[in-house]
C-alpha cells in the first residue's frame, strides 16, 4: 500500500494536538473546519483499503490506528457537546455576531457528527475483515452499550477467537485439559490455604480431640472412632457402653504432634499417640466439608466376643441393651462393663460389674437374693408333700408336671425324691425335717438354687399280701430354677 493514501504518524498526532488546543481556546469553527477535512480524507481512504483489500494495508493503517479513533471519538464529542456550542453562539453574539455564526456553528457540528459516524462505521467494518481487536470506545459509542458491558462482551470474544485458532493446532485440546487441570488445582490449593487460615490447621483438630479425652467427652470420641450401633451385631457398641469402657480404663493420653505425616498437597495427616505409652494410636485427620476433621482413630478401641452365662428365669441387660437368648459370641468394648436383670429382686444387687477378661466370674459373683431362696423354701413346701403322695401312690406324672422345669423332668426326677410303688396305701401325711438352702453347694447362678429337703411319711406297704406300717424316709437335694413369675424344680439328686 503506498503511504500516499494515508496520514503521516506524526503529522496526524501533530494536527490532533493542535485542534484540541486550539478548541480549548475557543476557535470551535476554525477547529470544526479542520476536523472535518481530516474526517473526510481518513474515510475516503479507509474505504480504498476495504474495497481494493490493498497489500500491507493493515501494517500501514495500524501504525497509529488508537491515535485514530481517538481522534474520532474526540470529533464525536465535541459534536454532541451541547454546552460548547452554546458557548460559542452567546460568545458570538457577545462580540456582535449574529445568525449567520449561530448557523455555522450548528452546522459545523451536524457535519462533524455525520462524519464521525461514518468513520466509525468504516473503521469498524477495517478491524473485523482484519480481525484486529476491536477498541471497547468504539464498540460501545457504536452499539451504544455500557462501556464495560462492552469490555466483557469483547473479551468473551477474543477467547472464542483465540480458541478457534488454537483447536486447529495439534495436540490442542490435550494441552487445553492439561491447563484447566492446572488452574483448577491451583484454584484448590488457593482456596485450602485461605481455608486453613480460617478454620485452623490439622494441629488445632487434634488439639481439641485431646481436650475432649481429658475432659471425658465420650460421645464426641465415640463419634470420632467411626463406631455405630445400628446393626444387631454392633447392638453392645453403644455410646454408654464406650463412656462405660473408657471411664474404667483411665488410661493416659499422649500425643506426639511432631509425629504428624502428611501434607497440604494431599490434605491427609496422621499423628501418632499411646495410651498408657504401651498401647499405639494414630489419628488421622483429613480435609472434608471445608475444614479440617477427624475422620477416623486407629488403636484406641478394642472389642472382645465374649460369652454370657445362662441364668435361667431372667432377661439380662448388659449397660440397659437387652442380651436376648442368644449369649454367645458378643461383641463389646474391651474393659469393664454393667450386667443387669428383668427382675431387679431377683439377685443381691441389681446390677453387677465384670470384665471382658473375664466374663465367666460372673457364674460365681451372681447371688440370689434372701427373697429368692424364700420363694424357693416356701414353694417346695406345698409341692413336695404332693409329688411324694403322688409317687407312693403311682398317680401319673401330669398330676405333678407344672411343679417341675419340663414334662421331661418331672418323669426323670420325681423318683429322686421317693420310689414309685404299687404296693402302697393310705399314704398319711409328710413331715419336714429339713428344707433348706446349700449357699456351698455349688457355686453357679446358672444352675439355679440348690435346696435340700428331708423328711418322713408314714403309709402302708404290702409284702406278702399283707399291709405293714412304714415310714418313708426321704432326703434329696432339689435345684430350683425361675420359670416365667413362678419357682419350679429343675433337677433332683439323691442326698
Amino acid at each position: 500500500m503506498d503511504k500516499r493514501y494515508w496520514v503521516d504518524d506524526e503529522e496526524f498526532t501533530l494536527n490532533y494536538n493542535r485542534m484540541k488546543l486550539r478548541f480549548n481556546e475557543d476557535s470551535y469553527n476554525e477547529v470544526a473546519f479542520a476536523a472535518r477535512k481530516n474526517l473526510e480524507f481518513m474515510c475516503k481512504n479507509m474505504l480504498i483499503v476495504l474495497t481494493d483489500r490493498l497489500p500491507q494495508a493493515e501494517e500501514i493503517v495500524c501504525e497509529n490506528l488508537d491515535t485514530q479513533i481517538d481522534f474520532i471519538l474526540w470529533c464525536r464529542e465535541i459534536s454532541e457537546s451541547d454546552s460548547h456550542i452554546l458557548h460559542m453562539i452567546r460568545k458570538s453574539s457577545n462580540q456582535g455576531v449574529h445568525g449567520t455564526t449561530d448557523r455555522i456553528t450548528r452546522q459545523s457540528a451536524e457535519d462533524i457528527m455525520e462524519l464521525s459516524r461514518q468513520a466509525l462505521l468504516i473503521y469498524y467494518r477495517f478491524m473485523e475483515r482484519y480481525e484486529i481487536e476491536v477498541i471497547p470506545e468504539l464498540y460501545a459509542t457504536l452499539t451504544g452499550k455500557d462501556l464495560w458491558k462492552v469490555k466483557i462482551k469483547l473479551t468473551f470474544r477474543r477467547f472464542f477467537r483465540f480458541m478457534s485458532r488454537m483447536s486447529k493446532k495439534r495436540h490442542f485440546w490435550l494441552v487445553f485439559i492439561f491447563v484447566i487441570m492446572l488452574i483448577s488445582s491451583i484454584i484448590d490449593l488457593v482456596v485450602f490455604s485461605i481455608n486453613k487460615v480460617i478454620h485452623g490447621d490439622p494441629d488445632t483438630v487434634v488439639e481439641s480431640f485431646e481436650k475432649d479425652y481429658k475432659e471425658g467427652n465420650w460421645d464426641k470420641i465415640y463419634d470420632l472412632c467411626q463406631l455405630n450401633d445400628d446393626t444387631e451385631e454392633n447392638r453392645f457398641l453403644t455410646k454408654k457402653a464406650f463412656a462405660t469402657s473408657m471411664e474404667s480404663s483411665k488410661m493416659k493420653l499422649s500425643i506426639d504432634y511432631g509425629s504428624n505425616d502428611g501434607s497440604d498437597s494431599t490434605k491427609h495427616y496422621e499423628y501418632s499417640a499411646t495410651l498408657d505409652e504401651s498401647i499405639e494410636v494414630t489419628i488421622l485427620v483429613d480435609w472434608k466439608d471445608g475444614k479440617f476433621k477427624i475422620t477416623d482413630i486407629n488403636g484406641m478401641v478394642y472389642t472382645e466376643f465374649i460369652t454370657l452365662p445362662e441364668v435361667p428365669g431372667v432377661t439380662l441387660y448388659v449397660d440397659g441393651t437387652k442380651v436376648g437368648e442368644i449369649k454367645e459370641d458378643l461383641e463389646m468394648f474391651s474393659g469393664e462393663h454393667q450386667v443387669s436383670f428383668s427382675d431387679d429382686t431377683m439377685f443381691e444387687k441389681k446390677s453387677y460389674v465384670f470384665s471382658t477378661s473375664a466374663p465367666d466370674d460372673l457364674n460365681s459373683e451372681i447371688k440370689y437374693s434372701e427373697t429368692s431362696i424364700n420363694a424357693c423354701i416356701s414353694t417346695l413346701k406345698k409341692t413336695v408333700p404332693v409329688i411324694v403322695k403322688c409317687n407312693l401312690e403311682d398317680k401319673n406324672v401330669g398330676y405333678v408336671s407344672d411343679y417341675f422345669s419340663s414334662y421331661e423332668e418331672a418323669e426323670d426326677n420325681r423318683r429322686n425324691l421317693v420310689n414309685v410303688s404299687e404296693n402302697t396305701k393310705d399314704v398319711g401325711k409328710f413331715h419336714f425335717l429339713k428344707c433348706e438352702y446349700l449357699p456351698d453347694y455349688y457355686d453357679d447362678v446358672t444352675k439355679g438354687i440348690p435346696i435340700l429337703v428331708s423328711g418322713t411319711v408314714k403309709c402302708k406297704t404290702r409284702l406278702m399280701n399283707v399291709y405293714n406300717d412304714e415310714e418313708e424316709n426321704i432326703s434329696s437335694l432339689v435345684n430350683m430354677i425361675k420359670k416365667g413369675d413362678k419357682w419350679v424344680i429343675d433337677d433332683v439328686v439323691r442326698y
